[in-house]
């Protein structure tokens, strides 16, 4: 008499991931349980109901298969498409890192001549941008409302904005060292508005009190009247001031 067998019968499962105008999606992950897999992806399996999870950037799909004999199965992905364009204040393209998420999905690229794009099937998706020796910039965007979006981002610079001549030359100094500062007296034109970091020294209330009128950036003052005379403080502020207020 034979023996009864006990072994599984396995059968095979072939998984293709398509968009939604059933175009194959190249690099999309298929994933049964912890077994992941670049599309198009075979499995080996026992008889039995799966969720079988496609992800590709940021556009998933989800769906459960009962297999009972080798099978070719697509999964559809219907995903919209975000261009970022990073920038910097004089609309110079940047080499940057954008960084994507949405409902526990993550992905990140680097741009190329400023460009980079990302396919979601989310609405909403937040967004981290990074390039160096610029501010990184943190975001949320509505696909619905913004297909295509530009992301300027700000240097790491302190802005200097003097009332009067004092540190002026050891400030001038800095600037041509290469510290990472920029000078100016009281009257100059600056685009205070796409300024990351600002020190007014020697100012009246009023004129500060415009400044912060006309942008976001992170303020510092500082008035020598109060009685506080430091030859110092210029390299002071220029080196210290982004550690001392948590910047960059």
């Amino acid at each position: 008499m034979a023996e009864n067998s006990t072994e599984s019968t396995i059968y095979r499962l072939n998984v293709s991931v398509f968009d939604s105008f059933g175009n194959p999606v190249e690099k999309a992950e298929v994933c049964i349980g912890d077994d992941c897999r670049e599309s198009p992806a075979l499995f080996e399996l026992e008889k039995g109901c799966y969720a079988i999870n496609a992800t590709y950037e940021l556009a998933f799909n989800t769906t459960e298969l009962c297999l009972e004999s080798d099978t070719d199965f697509g999964l559809y992905l219907d995903f919209k498409v975000l261009k970022v364009t990073v920038v910097n204040c004089s609309s110079s393209p940047l080499p940057a890192i954008v960084n994507a998420s949405a409902v526990g999905l993550s992905f990140e690229k680097r741009t190329e001549n400023g460009l980079t794009t990302f396919n979601t099937s989310f609405e909403v998706i937040s967004m981290r941008i990074s390039a160096e020796g610029y501010v990184e910039k943190s975001l949320s965007v509505n696909l619905t409302e913004n297909p295509e979006i530009i992301v300027v981002l700000l240097e790491k610079k302190v802005t200097f904005y003097l009332g009067n001549d004092e540190n002026y030359e050891t400030l001038k100094k800095l600037e041509s060292d290469g510290e990472s500062i920029e000078l100016f007296r009281v009257g100059e034109e600056v685009d205070f508005e796409n300024r990351s970091l600002i020190f007014l020294a020697n100012l009246n209330q009023s004129v500060c009190e415009d400044i912060a009128s006309k942008t976001n950036a992170t303020l510092v003052s500082f008035n020598a009247s109060l009685g506080y005379n430091d030859t110092n403080i210029s390299k002071y502020w220029s080196t210290e001031v982004r550690r001392i207020y948590g910047i960059w």
